[in-house]
């Protein structure tokens, strides 16, 4: 009897995690609360310039895209870690263990490790149940008690936990005993205290650095330069995951992809309305906007209907408010609206549709 080729269980375990990809193999804990309600209210009072769980909400729909791409039924050890820019989990069930954590923006690995280490590395997390209080750091805000740093969601022994880290779990400063007399012989111009690194951080690291013990699959991000996918594969994706009926967060996964696809006109750049209307990406467009909810972001965080309003078509963007995407949303670092960004790219036909809609604008036309 003919032995079969080497290469045969490789492929067979890539095609039964890549057949896991738009849909839920696994039930989120019911003890989990993903948006965070009890970890909010204890949140520290700070300044209102970063928030993280502001952060976790403008990006919650990849949190929950990632989570659907565990590849195990019912795991009985898991530790998941959501930050402001990135995330992480370790899933194990028996012998089985992955790691999931973040590649760029909505792209991530899934990646099978140790089960032996990933349960050592989750009774860490679990040997602690709250942020580490205490004076804040007056060095940095990162490594000060007065910012929530992260949210962590605990499965150990069939029980449920979650609680958040501040930035004096990740890291704190060290000052040298010299350091006024040093300050002022160099003028102010020397720092004389340095970061150490807390237990938080020691520990994420031993994390990404788990060795893979088979192939490593997940959401690719496109070119590694660029960031930008390729076409034909995009436009294949978008209508599988709208054929087979996939998750809102998968189709809006989909939408980010076809949004960020390259442009057939200006080389290492994405598409935008300036490159003419592509029917076949409009129709995706379309076909995926009228089975999603204004819940869907731009992966970086963006509302979705700046994006819109930069790259597609004026019947992309009727549907997209027709399907309730605030018509005013304002951009957290300029306080730009959508119309705002129709003005600045010059897009009359668009600007009509906003101000039909109730748009307004916070700057000068033209500008």
């Amino acid at each position: 009897m003919k032995r079969p080729p080497r290469w045969l269980p490789w492929l067979v375990l890539a095609v039964t995690l890549a057949a896991a990809r738009f849909a839920h193999a696994w039930p989120v804990p019911a003890g989990w609360d993903l948006t965070f309600q009890a970890q909010r209210a204890e949140e520290p009072a700070i300044h209102e310039g970063w928030k993280l769980y502001r952060e976790i909400d403008k990006r919650a729909w990849q949190m929950r895209l990632m989570l659907q791409q565990v590849p195990l039924d019912h795991p009985d050890a898991v530790v998941f870690v959501q930050a402001d820019r990135h995330r992480h989990g370790l899933f194990v069930q028996a012998e089985r263990a992955y790691l999931m954590q973040d590649r760029n923006m909505a792209s991530f690995d899934v990646r099978p490790v140790d089960a032996d280490e990933a349960r050592r590395l989750i009774g860490r997390y679990a040997a602690h149940d709250g942020p580490t209080l205490g004076e804040p750091s007056r060095e940095a805000l990162a490594c000060s008690s007065n910012v929530a740093r992260s949210v962590v969601n605990l499965l150990v022994d069939g029980k449920t936990r979650q609680y958040w880290l501040s930035g004096a779990d990740y890291c704190y400063f060290k000052t040298d005993l010299l350091a006024p007399l040093k300050e002022m012989m160099c003028a102010g111009h020397c720092y004389a205290s340095k970061v150490i690194d807390r237990w938080a951080t020691t520990l994420e690291r031993d994390i990404k650095n788990l060795p893979a013990t088979g192939p490593v699959t997940g959401v690719s991000p496109g070119d590694p330069l660029t960031g930008l996918t390729s076409r034909a594969p995009v436009l294949r994706d978008a209508a599988a995951v709208l054929r087979d009926g996939g998750t809102p967060e998968a189709m809006c996964y989909q939408l980010n992809q076809l949004l960020d696809l390259p442009s057939p006109t200006h080389k290492g750049q994405g598409r935008d309305y300036r490159d003419g209307d592509d029917a076949e990406i409009t129709a995706a467009t379309l076909a995926l906007l009228g089975r999603l909810d204004p819940g869907c972001t731009y992966k970086t965080g963006h509302p979705m209907l700046h994006i819109l309003v930069r790259r597609s078509s004026p019947a992309v963007i009727e549907l997209a408010l027709r399907r309730g995407f605030p018509v005013n949303q304002e951009q957290e670092i300029d306080f730009r609206t959508p119309l705002d960004e129709a003005i600045s790219e010059k897009r009359e036909d668009v600007q009509q549709i906003l101000r039909q809609a109730g748009g307004v604008s916070h700057i000068a036309a033209g500008k």
